[in-house]
């Protein structure tokens, strides 16, 4: 069996994976990429739309690139509902067709054996029986 939209359903499977990782890692545990890149540290999280704003040289807040991790912003409120409609679209993506099987055609003994047994009944035209 075929799926429905192969292609969008892995992409947007995708992005709700990694949707999930950036709220588990970042989020709720702190541990990417606090530590690694940049000033913060473990434990911290990044918000990625000071940095934007940053870089796109618009007014952004002092010290406002890392927090504590654990509590919920409206970063994480955001990736959330990413991650819920991209997951909704995945599986409507993923989802296997049903089959469509035509009419079979039949031998002429095994239509004259069916006719004879009684298992299928001949009508007279005009449909009067």
């Amino acid at each position: 069996m075929e799926r429905r939209y192969p292609n969008i359903g892995k992409l947007a499977l995708l992005i709700s994976i990694s949707q999930f990782l950036g709220i588990l890692l970042n989020g709720i545990l702190g541990l990417f990429p606090a530590g690694l890149i940049g000033s913060g540290s473990r434990g911290q999280k990044f918000h990625i739309l000071q940095y934007i704003r940053q870089s796109l040289n618009l007014p952004y807040k002092e010290g406002g690139f890392w927090s504590d991790a654990g509590s919920f912003t409206g970063q994480e409120f955001a990736m959330a509902f990413l991650m819920i409609t991209t997951l909704v679209i995945a599986i409507i993506g993923l989802r296997q067709r049903e089959s469509i099987d035509g009419p079979s055609k039949m031998s002429a003994d095994s239509q004259r054996e069916q006719l004879e047994s009684g298992q299928v009944s001949v009508s007279r035209p005009g449909g009067l029986s």
